[in-house]
């Protein structure tokens, strides 16, 4: 039994240092929220220590389990529409002379074109309150070596997904009417008082 183990201990450790890409969104939870006519998206973090990955493209889903499920857009066109940044943003994740971690930040308009997964455009007639739960998809190619350099890809398109939701607010900056009622309360208690104190 300890030869077993000792000549199965190369492929066990094998299969360690293989262990697939490591996907998190930001923000962690995924969900995002904004006003009906905004755009709010994702920043990620992907890992990859064994492999050459290379984003193929992602997508916003309600349910998705394989590449070909991709495009989404009719699970999510009553609430808004996905755009993918990745597609258009060819990075690699792996060894040398790569970095085994990238992290993008969500930034639509970053100096050098958008950054993150993607973007989300809520439509302008989105119920205040709606919320859409669902996972961003990514498909990956994974190479056994440098892809810039010609490296062999490793099999089809691979997928991974990762729990996202948007929620749709009201508009920022407009106070609640129990809000302002509060306020104008407070407002006037603040004068009586002042009064009262220059009176006496």
């Amino acid at each position: 039994m300890t030869r077993a183990l000792y000549l199965l201990a190369p492929a066990i450790l094998a299969a360690a240092v293989r262990a697939g890409p490591v996907v998190s969104l930001t923000p962690i939870d995924g969900a995002v929220s904004g006003s009906p006519g905004s755009t709010v998206g994702w920043g990620f973090t992907i890992s990859s220590t064994a492999d050459f990955l290379a984003v193929a493209a992602t997508d916003f889903c309600v349910s998705a389990t394989k590449p070909s499920d991709l495009p989404c857009a009719s699970q999510v066109q009553y609430l808004g529409s996905y755009t993918d940044f990745s597609s258009a943003d060819f990075f690699v994740v792996g060894p040398s002379p790569y970095s085994t971690t990238v992290t993008q930040n969500f930034d639509p308009t970053g100096p050098f074109g958008p950054t993150g997964f993607g973007s989300f455009a809520i439509n302008g007639n989105a119920v205040v309150g709606a919320v859409l739960n669902g996972e961003i998809a990514v498909i990956y190619d994974l190479f056994a070596g440098d892809p810039a350099a010609g490296g062999e890809q490793i099999g089809g398109d691979n997928f991974i997904s990762v729990p996202a939701s948007v929620t749709v607010i009201g508009p920022i900056g407009i106070p609640e009417p129990r809000t302002l009622l509060s306020f104008g309360f407070g407002l006037a208690g603040l004068i009586l008082l002042r009064r009262r104190i220059w009176k006496s």
